[in-house]
Parts: C-alpha cells; structure tokens; sequence
C-alpha cells in the first residue's frame, strides 16, 4: 500500500512538473527550429534570428543565423566610416529589466581593410578597474576589469554569430610595447584616447540609465548644447603615475595625471572592440 502511494504521488508530480513546463512555454530545440523556419517563411527574419543564435547547435540554425546576419547586418556595417555610428550587439541600457536589452550603439574610430575600430557611444556599466587585495601594482593584463570585459561583458552584449566577427587582437601599451595576451573586448589607452578623439569634448560621454543606477557619478559638467545631460568619468586602460592607479577621461574629457586609485567604483565603463567584416567570406 505505501509503496502504491508513491507510485500515484510520483505520477501525479510528474504530471504537474509536464503541465507547468507547458505552461511556461518550454519548447524542444525541434518545436523552436520550426518555428524560427516558419517565421522566415512569413518574412519575419529578425523573430527567426533570435531564435537560430539561441539553438546554433541544432540542425543548420548556426548557418540560417550567419545567413540572415550577412542579409540583414553587414553591409550596413562594411559601409560605416570613421565618425560615423553603427548598431551592433545589445545590453541593458535604460534600467527597465522588464524589456529585452537596448542595441548598443557604436562609433567608428578607424578603419583598416576589413576591419573597423568601434567603442560603445555610451558609458554602458560601472566598474572598479581593479578591487583585489593585492600589494602590488595593478596592470591591465592583471586587471578584473579585463576579466570582466572578456568573460562577462563579451557574452551577455554578443550572440554567437556577433562574437564570430569580433577579432582577438594583440593591444599595446603606450610605450608601444605588445601585452603578452590577447584581447577581444578592451579599454582605450591613454595614447588611443588622444589619437582618435582629437578635441576633449570629442571624448565627452554620458552614462546609460542602467549605469547610472550601477553607481556611475555623473559630473557637473553639462555636456555643451544639452543641460540636460551630464558627462561621466570613464575609465582607460592605462596604469596611473601612482600607486595601484590608472588613467580615466574625465567630464570635461580631459585626461592624464597620475591617475585614479584602481579600487574607484563609481566610474564608466566603455568598451572597445575590432571587428573582422570579412569573417564569413
């Protein structure tokens, strides 16, 4: 009799574990494959995107996903020239966690074959470039905020098919030397900071909503034509002139000094990345 019992509470859990991960829209990879093939057939591609990038293991999904990226996306990424901005990837950006990410917006800053240099037009997060215990000096190779860009940052702001064009490429400090490792996402050095925004209002940056209610600090600084919008701190890649420091870009986008202690958890973020236009040739 008992363990008849369990047997029917058994039953009967499994049954309401089915029902509610029915009602939760749980679907198989197959039942979502279908679905994406018939929104493509409808025209919706942008709904049969999504979809793909989210079973890129399951059938040829990573190639219908690649094919509507190159549909849909690159070219209006090949035309981009320097000064000019393009969408590409998304993350949270007005605070509302009730909506899907915002599309990150991107200035061109150089162009080289098929390859563009592109940081984000807004501060996106909020950061310490560095909050361990350590004694000694903090570099950017060392850094959690190099963690944080290539293991956190990188997949949360990037499906699959976005990662593919994003190049891993060997950084220089400002001696012109090479770093030992590679970087996919990284932060300007002070050097890149004066070569690619030439006036210091041209590196003026506001903060997104959701970096701001991560403790970003806005400035007093207005940023010129707009009261309504102040300038934020963002960080650079470059170690300070002082003890565990390192250089950021201040609201008035000035920047250099001895730096700002590694441990400042109230400034920017803004990242930077390379893109390979002719990955999928």
């Amino acid at each position: 009799m008992k363990i008849t019992r369990i047997a029917v509470f058994l039953i009967e859990l499994l049954t309401v574990l089915t029902v509610a991960a029915g009602l939760s829209g749980c679907e198989s990879s197959e039942d979502k494959y279908a679905k994406a093939v018939g929104l493509l057939d409808e025209g919706r591609i942008e709904e049969a995107y999504e979809i793909f990038t989210g079973i890129t293991n399951y059938e040829d999904s990573l190639a219908r996903a690649t094919e509507i990226f190159k549909e849909t996306h690159l070219e209006k990424l090949k035309s981009a020239e320097i000064g000019e901005y393009i969408s590409f990837g998304s993350y949270e950006q007005d605070n509302d966690m009730s909506t899907e990410n915002e599309p990150i917006d991107w200035l061109v800053l150089d162009k080289q074959a098929q390859s563009i240099l592109v940081i984000s037009q807004y501060a996106l997060d909020c950061l310490a470039y560095d909050s361990t215990n350590s004694t000694e000096d903090i570099t950017w190779q060392s850094s959690y905020i190099r963690r944080w860009l290539n293991r956190t940052f990188l997949p949360t702001a990037f499906d699959e098919i976005e990662q593919l064009l994003i190049e891993e490429v060997t950084l220089k400090d400002d001696d012109g030397n090479f770093y030992e490792e590679d970087d996919k996402v990284f932060l300007l050095s002070a050097t890149e900071a004066g070569k690619y925004f030439k006036k210091d209002m041209d590196r003026q940056c506001i903060a997104t909503e959701y970096a701001k209610a991560m403790g970003v600090s806005d400035t007093k600084r207005n940023i010129i034509g707009d009261k309504n919008l102040k300038t934020c701190n963002w960080w650079l890649r470059s170690p300070g002139s002082g003890y565990r420091t390192a250089l950021c870009v201040f609201g008035k986008g000035e920047f250099g000094g001895s730096g700002n202690a590694v441990s400042d958890d109230f400034r920017a973020v803004r990242p930077a990345i390379w893109l390979d236009l002719g990955a999928f040739e």
